[in-house]
């Protein structure tokens, strides 16, 4: 490692100190307070203010990220740009770097605020729409060992998948973000079940499905379909009402528990 950076030290832009060599070790630095910058950024927007609503999360991430790294790279061009001792400069010559940086702190929160004027939609609606837990294992063997109950679950799967183009295509319609932001805030997943015309769609596949089922598929399918129909067009807006109510009050709850041995942590976790 000492040989590592004995060669470093003796590489002629680090070595020398004429304007080709201060302009390489600009590069550098400019390089290396980049990586800092995002760091911060990420601690800063993920961490400190996560529970601050958007666009004033992102403003304060801004400030937070450049109040840190102005003073880092202000030490990293001393000592390595200009090759100064890092304990010997002023507060006055701090001040005149600190105003000459500025630029890099007005310009992103000018962006961030045209943004936020004139197309907030990018920052907002900050959805989680699907996760993944580590060692949970899905079997693509089951017919090896649950074929019958594959065979008597068939036409319920079928029809459920049915239902669930109804459901989630009239939860779309009624939904705060419109059906097209929906659509794609879902993609690629539960999306395949949201459509304009749900009925006809259902319709048209429950047809052709109940020729090559038979009887048994066609009975069980109309009863499940017409309930399911039926509920979309008289229950289900106010079935949502209910359910974000009940999602308000439990999360209002969870912000006044104390988990002290993180009993909670665990069992969500």
């Amino acid at each position: 490692m000492n040989k590592i950076f004995h060669y470093i030290k003796k590489l002629p832009f680090i070595k020398e100190d004429n304007a080709l060599a201060q302009l390489i070790r600009t590069y550098i630095v400019g390089g290396v307070n980049l990586l800092i910058g995002l760091l911060f950024n990420y601690i800063f927007q993920f961490f400190i203010f996560n529970n601050i609503e958007i666009p004033l999360r992102t403003y304060l991430t801004n400030i937070g990220s450049f109040s840190f790294g102005v003073i880092i790279s202000y030490f990293l061009s001393r000592k390595i740009i200009f090759k100064l001792s890092s304990k010997k400069g002023n507060f006055k010559e701090f001040i005149s770097f600190l105003v000459t940086n500025l630029i890099n702190l007005i310009l992103p929160l000018l962006i961030w605020y045209v943004i936020d004027r004139y197309k907030p939609s990018i920052q907002e609606n900050e959805y989680l729409s699907h996760i993944h837990g580590k060692n949970l294992i899905m079997r693509h063997d089951k017919h090896s060992f649950a074929t019958k109950s594959i065979e008597m679950s068939k036409f319920g799967k079928e029809i459920g998948n049915l239902e669930r183009i109804l459901l989630f295509s009239y939860y779309a319609q009624g939904h705060e973000l419109g059906y097209n932001k929906l659509k794609q805030k879902l993609w690629p997943f539960t999306s395949c079940f949201l459509t304009k015309d749900p009925e006809i769609l259902t319709g048209l596949i429950f047809l052709i499905d109940g020729c090559f089922n038979g009887n048994d598929y066609v009975s069980k399918g109309t009863k499940r379909l017409m309930n399911t129909h039926i509920f979309c067009k008289t229950k289900l807006n106010k079935q949502l009402i209910n359910e974000k109510n009940f999602w308000k009050e439990l999360v209002e709850l969870l912000k006044q528990y104390k988990d002290y041995n993180n009993h909670l942590k665990k069992v969500l976790t």
